[in-house]
């Protein structure tokens, strides 16, 4: 397996999953319940607008290698950016207001990094347009900017640490793309 695919696995299904889970339970032991239970809807809503989109166009538009880089396929949107902008944008967003520590602000990077990893490895693998990654992205960003506003409203009024979450997601990723376990929409379209 090639550095290619283990990064746009980061946005898998089975992985993304398991980030969230550890994400949640992190938000439901650190900050609040609310915040898991928000983040959580937030994760099932992307999810589940992704899956919705994805029926409509693989009957409606044509094949990624038919269709112009910018423009929708038949898998648009791309679920692996949608997945990874919900999953790694809302960690980003308190990785971003927790803590300005450098901790904090490489969990930011790294979050930004993924869903970029992610984004570009979707059409360098010719499994998506760039306009299939855009629309995940926004039907991900979407969920993380639900999550952002819930979080500027219920967010701690102390800084929090940020460094067992990172610890954490790194960890949970890295297990759950070892496990080898993948999760595509083409397999029950």
């Amino acid at each position: 397996m090639g550095l290619q695919q283990l990064a746009t696995d980061l946005g898998n299904a089975f992985v993304a999953f398991c980030v969230a889970l550890a994400f949640a339970a992190w938000l439901w032991t650190r900050m609040s319940r609310l915040l898991a239970f928000t983040f959580g809807a937030c994760f099932v809503a992307a999810a589940a607008a992704t899956t919705g989109l994805k029926l409509v166009s693989h009957e409606l538009l044509g094949a990624v290698s038919d269709t112009p880089i910018l423009a929708l396929s038949k898998g648009a949107p791309s679920g692996h950016a949608a997945l990874a902008s919900v999953v790694y944008g809302s960690a980003a967003m308190v990785f971003l207001n927790a803590s300005r520590r450098p901790v904090g602000l490489l969990g930011y990077a790294w979050c930004v990094l993924v869903i970029g990893l992610v984004a570009v490895t979707r059409v360098t693998l010719v499994r998506h347009t760039a306009g299939d990654v855009i629309a995940g992205l926004v039907v991900g960003g979407l969920g993380a900017f639900v999550f952002r506003r819930a979080l500027r409203w219920q967010g701690p009024a102390r800084p929090i640490l940020t460094g067992d979450l990172l610890l954490a997601m790194v960890v949970v990723a890295t297990l759950a793309l070892a496990s080898g376990v993948r999760l595509s929409s083409t397999h029950f379209i």
